[in-house]
């Protein structure tokens, strides 16, 4: 997230399709900051998505030589916590050998690092921004990222829109439930969209 950017029209679908998550498991905010928010920026992005962030040294979005550590901690207060959790890359998701060098780094997160935050949180959601996507169409890369996590039994689907978000969990029911939730708040299903080859979950009529 680019400090720069909090409270614009992303952040305002974003807080929608969290208020759709379990009430017995409160979600996180780990913003990843691409520069550094004031404190009034930061409290305004907390209001707005109306979810705590993550204490401070896992806020900012982590270097390559930081990744592994920021990971560790990431999943540790998601455990400590018993939280879901809320991925706000600058940009969006990677699949791991599409992931780029330096400094633009930072402003992704692989696939693979969502499996491994899902993998040690395996009752918890994780939601995450993807700002890389066409919402005009389902492209090979959006079907890359939602096979790569499938191969790992991952329970997973897109919201699609002009702020599309990933949503995905090792446990298939607590998708489930807010895919209905979504449902009942009147998001379409033609908003919702699973891998081609791989339908583990099923839509709810």
């Amino acid at each position: 997230m680019n400090p720069e950017h909090i409270c614009d029209s992303y952040d305002f679908v974003k807080r929608g399709l969290l208020s759709a998550g379990p009430k017995d498991r409160p979600f996180i905010a780990v913003p990843m900051f691409t520069g550094s928010p004031t404190p009034e920026q930061e409290q305004s992005y907390q209001d707005i998505l109306s979810i705590a962030l993550i204490a401070e040294p896992w806020r900012k979005a982590p270097s390559a030589k930081d990744r592994q550590r920021w990971l560790e901690g990431v999943s540790k207060a998601m455990g400590d916590g018993f939280c879901d959790v809320f991925l706000d890359p600058d940009i969006g998701i990677r699949v791991p050998h599409q992931m780029p060098d330096g400094i633009h780094r930072m402003k992704f997160v692989s696939t693979g690092e969502i499996m491994y935050l899902l993998q040690q949180n395996k009752d918890a959601l994780l939601l995450c921004f993807d700002h890389s996507l066409d919402r005009r169409g389902v492209g090979p890369s959006r079907e890359a990222k939602l096979e790569a996590l499938g191969g790992q039994g991952v329970s997973r689907i897109y919201y699609t829109s002009h702020a599309s978000m990933l949503a995905a969990s090792m446990n298939s029911r607590i998708l489930e439930d807010w895919i209905s939730q979504l449902k009942k708040m009147g998001v379409p299903e033609r908003r919702l969209h699973r891998s081609q080859d791989r339908p583990e979950i099923a839509l709810p009529q």
